[in-house]
């Protein structure tokens, strides 16, 4: 069955829509056809009474306001339901608005017509002139084989005839067409046409049943499905959480223990600053002796005492032993103090009797060597020179124990200002501060200068990255890290942090955390995917007593911090996927609480600018950045002494 052009489909009748609903309409009105043919046959009636009873079971098995059934020719109305007398002289009249000729084609085509508000057929515009609640006209031809019964017109209101359920009813007009057949209706007395009747009427029935059994299966068969992936997907879901809590369970624990090994520190560390006090009261009492023995051979020059008459000084020399001993002591508790042990304030004691124990030693070789001592008196030789104790001393200018102050010796200056760039701007504010403070500025050509402190500047975005890092490797140096894309103008700022080198080693690793953390009490959080490349880091954590966190993104990075407020130091991998490496740096340098937990990123085997610039769009931390703010990080360690 189709509809002609011009036709459209909307609700079915009683305001049903057409799909699944519309198969109930079959059975129903199949019932109602087989309950008016018992009751013909009971009263015993004619073709056109038989015809009106059905008329009225179609009616009300639709709920449709109109039903006609017109003879095989179309001139003529066999019954009709619901219409007046003008109507149904519309329907069979023989000029150009009727529907005789439609019928007529409807039957010869065995073809279903429907009509709506947009058809082109006169005769549906013709009704509605009569009766303007006419909305739709469906033109039904019931044909047994090779003989036409007749044609059904069904007339609705409110809404059109959908095609949906003209086809659903396909059964039931099946059974119209034999209850009406003229072959069948000769003998509906004798009750020989009723056995073939009722042989075929349980078929078309069962059939539609079937067709609902079946479809009522398959929404039962997908509601299991439904709920079987919904059941599966909630267990899933559960077990993450459960595993999610263990974690946090295990960190918690971890925690409490690293807190535990932080009080021990901190009780251990105010005993050696006890310790450190009394070295600083016993190099006081040297200094004073020291200032005694000066004076006593400044007073031998002016009176012009022969030396012979001082006392030898090698008694003298022995409180200048005591001093260098005791200044030795004091500088191998300090390195003791600030590396292994990670106490702060242990390092600034140990800078500061380094300097007094330096100024005593350079005291000592005036002493020794100038002009006081007569030119025939025999030659001292000191212990051969030694690199100093603790980097800390070449970091603030002291010089070693033992180190060679003659003129001839180049000096070491006590800045340098180490910048690797394409672009020469950079070198006007990185140069002129090293100039201000009497530095050395290094932009890559030859070798870098050393001096006692050397401060690298390293532009993530900038295409000598590689080297740059490269240059970082040495624990000499200090990292101000920034990220400027000059063509755009934007960039971000990260200031000190450091480096750890793929592919790299846990104890080395493991020391460096150390030297950084510097005394806080927090544990270390690490942030990296690659949790078999860091299994060995968390274990040289754990035998050392230092509580490791390990997060496997940013996300759940910031949720740790809700745990472990102030770590130690944060190591960050930059191989993170989006650039969440980059942004997870740029967010602890933003906020208050963790401005300045120290950081160390693990790089990537191979640095490339063009990566690094597309991880920082993907991260999102792009904001206006120059050489101002650049500028700014560098005059921010230049004022910090560690």
């Amino acid at each position: 069955m189709s509809a002609p052009t011009g036709t459209r489909e909307g609700p079915s009748p009683g305001g049903r829509a057409p799909g699944r609903s519309s198969r109930f309409d079959s059975t129903r009105l199949v019932r109602e056809l087989m309950v008016a043919d018992r009751g013909a046959q009971a009263a015993g009636e004619d073709r056109v009474g038989l015809a009106s009873r059905l008329l009225v079971a179609v009616s009300r098995g639709l709920s449709q306001p109109g039903s006609v059934l017109v003879d095989p020719s179309g001139t003529s109305v066999v019954a009709g339901v619901g219409l007046a007398s003008d109507e149904l002289a519309l329907l069979v009249s023989t000029d150009r608005r009727g529907a005789a000729q439609l019928s007529c084609r409807a039957i010869g085509e065995r073809r279903v017509y429907l009509l709506g508000p947009g058809t082109s057929e006169p005769i549906l515009a013709a009704l509605r002139e009569i009766r303007a609640d006419w909305s739709g006209l469906a033109v039904v031809p019931l044909r047994d084989g090779q003989t036409g019964v007749g044609v059904l017109l069904l007339l609705a209101s409110g809404t059109p005839l959908p095609a949906a359920v003209m086809q659903s009813l396909a059964p039931a007009f099946r059974l119209l067409t034999l209850l009406l057949h003229p072959g069948r209706s000769l003998t509906i007395g004798t009750g020989q046409a009723l056995g073939s009747l009722e042989a075929d009427d349980p078929p078309i029935e069962i059939e539609e049943l079937r067709r609902q059994l079946a479809e009522a299966r398959e929404i039962s068969r997908s509601r299991e499905i439904e709920e079987s992936t919904a059941h599966a997907a909630r267990r899933a879901e559960i077990e993450t959480l459960r595993a999610r809590v263990a974690e946090l369970e295990a960190d918690r624990v971890a925690a409490g223990a690293g807190i535990e090994r932080l009080e021990e520190l901190e009780a251990d560390r105010v005993g050696r600053i006890r310790e450190r006090e009394e070295y600083v009261e016993r190099i006081g009492a040297l200094e004073e002796e020291r200032r005694v023995l000066i004076e006593r051979l400044a007073r031998a020059q002016t009176d012009s005492v022969p030396m012979a008459m001082l006392p030898p000084l090698d008694e003298d020399g022995q409180a200048l032993g005591e001093i260098a001993a005791l200044a030795a002591a004091a500088l191998a508790e300090g390195g003791d103090l600030g590396g292994s042990e990670g106490v702060g304030r242990g390092v600034e004691i140990a800078d500061h009797d380094a300097a007094a124990c330096g100024e005593v030693g350079a005291l000592d070789a005036s002493a020794r060597g100038g002009d006081l001592v007569p030119r025939d008196a025999k030659e001292t030789k000191g212990p051969p020179s030694q690199e100093p104790a603790d980097r800390s001393l070449a970091r603030v200018g002291v010089p070693a124990p033992g180190e060679d102050a003659s003129p001839g010796r180049p000096e070491v200056p006590g800045l340098a200002i180490w910048q690797l760039e394409a672009d020469p701007a950079c070198e006007g504010w990185a140069g002129a501060r090293a100039a201000r403070v009497g530095g050395a500025y290094w932009a890559g050509v030859g070798e870098p200068p050393r001096g006692r402190r050397n401060l690298l500047l390293v532009n993530l975005l900038d295409v000598s990255v590689a080297r740059a890092v490269d240059l970082a490797r040495d624990d000499g140096v200090e990292s101000v890290v920034y990220g400027l894309d000059r063509p755009t103008g934007l960039g971000f700022g990260l200031g000190a942090l450091g480096w750890v080198h793929r592919p790299f080693d846990a104890e080395t690793t493991l020391a460096r955390i150390h030297a950084r953390a510097a005394g806080r009490a927090g544990g270390v959080l690490i942030v990296s995917a690659e949790l078999r490349e860091i299994a060995g880091l968390r274990e040289a954590l754990a035998a050392s007593g230092c509580a490791g966190s390990v997060a496997c993104d940013a996300r759940q990075a910031t949720d740790l911090l809700e745990i472990v407020h102030s770590p130690d130091v944060v190591l960050i991998d930059l191989c993170l996927p989006d650039g969440q490496g980059l942004a997870f740096a740029c967010q602890l340098r933003a906020a208050p609480q963790t401005c300045d937990v120290p950081i160390l990123f693990l790089l990537p085997e191979t640095m490339a600018a063009g990566d690094l610039r597309a991880a920082a769009a993907a991260a999102g931390v792009m904001a206006p950045f120059g050489d101002d703010q650049a500028a700014a990080l560098l005059d921010g360690r230049l004022t910090s002494t560690t």
